[in-house]
């Protein structure tokens, strides 16, 4: 069975707006519509009229969507690479050389300020020596990767030996490092051997 519909809009003396709606049944239905004041009619049937301002918001969804896909994907990919970073050998040689280029500066400073500071020599000093106290105070960097290399984790009995040996490690490093450089405990070592 097909419906006929007719709908037209009549206005009057008074800028309002009827519009008449008949069906195949001849039933009319008569709407007063003012042209100032928007109303909405429920005719049964959904019509979509594309809005500028909606179509934006999707493609912007859609873009934001997309850019979120790739960042998704890069950060999987520098998931794998960061847990593959030190897979070999290699990979661990350069980023040692890598921390150490960082640190280089740093560690010159340090010895530096070893060699301006003559009271380590004086007989106070020498003998309050102490291991510990003079890792305290030398580059952090240098002593974690000595401590590290060094640990045992087996092997407690003789930590105070095993602390005066990273001790002696790390003052061999600034040695090399620094041709002026000279140690308070090389001096401390010499007078532990007579």
């Amino acid at each position: 069975m097909e419906t006929n519909n007719l709908i037209s809009l009549e206005s009057d003396k008074t800028n309002r707006k009827k519009l008449k709606l008949s069906t195949n049944d001849d039933e009319l239905q008569v709407f007063n519509l003012d042209l100032f004041e928007k109303t909405s009619v429920n005719f049964g049937v959904q019509v979509s009229l594309p809005d500028p301002a909606y179509e934006m918001f999707l493609k912007r969804i859609e873009e934001l969507e997309n850019f979120n896909k790739q960042l998704l994907s890069e950060n999987e990919v520098l998931k794998k690479k960061l847990n593959n970073q030190f897979a070999n050998q290699q990979d661990r040689i350069n980023s040692v050389i890598e921390i150490t280029k960082k640190e280089r500066s740093s560690l010159y400073k340090d010895i530096v300020n070893l060699i301006k500071n003559h009271k380590r020599f004086h007989l106070g000093s020498l003998l309050e020596y102490s291991p510990s106290k003079w890792l305290a105070e030398r580059n952090p960097v240098v002593i974690k990767f000595i401590e590290t290399l060094t640990n045992n984790e087996n092997e407690h009995q003789h930590e105070g030996e095993k602390l005066f040996k990273r001790a002696v490690a790390i003052d061999a490093i600034y040695g090399s490092r620094h041709l002026k450089y000279v140690s308070a405990i090389n001096l401390a070592a010499s007078a532990i051997k007579y």
